[in-house]
């Protein structure tokens, strides 16, 4: 169960991407590019799950399938996003790390 749910962690993450390009793609006033993938990503990735299923694979391959399904959705959206680049802010990163360090600290594991 720990490794399902670390599988699905990279997926939420993925998710939270897609928020960000689609919020990029709203200012651009590009929202076709957003519509038209997320429209086609349930049905590729809904075959690969049924596949899984009828194979008796178990739990673990379906979180492979979830988590993978939304890396080539991020993938596709930074793609066609024409330039985006990822960087870390240092000032923010360290606001955001000095407020959060007790509770990571506090956390059960």
């Amino acid at each position: 169960m720990k490794i399902a749910v670390l599988i699905t962690t990279f997926s939420f993450f993925f998710q939270a991407l897609n928020h960000v390009f689609i919020g990029f793609y709203q200012v651009k006033l590009k929202m076709h590019i957003q519509v038209f993938r997320r429209s086609d990503e349930p049905g590729r990735f809904g075959a690969w799950h049924c596949l899984v299923a009828l194979k008796g694979a178990g739990f673990l391959p379906m979180m492979w399938i979830v988590t993978l399904a939304s890396a080539v959705y991020t993938f596709v959206l930074w793609i066609k996003s024409d330039g985006v680049q990822f960087e870390i802010d240092r000032e923010i990163t360290l606001a955001i790390y000095k407020k959060m360090w007790p509770m990571a600290l506090g956390g059960h594991f």
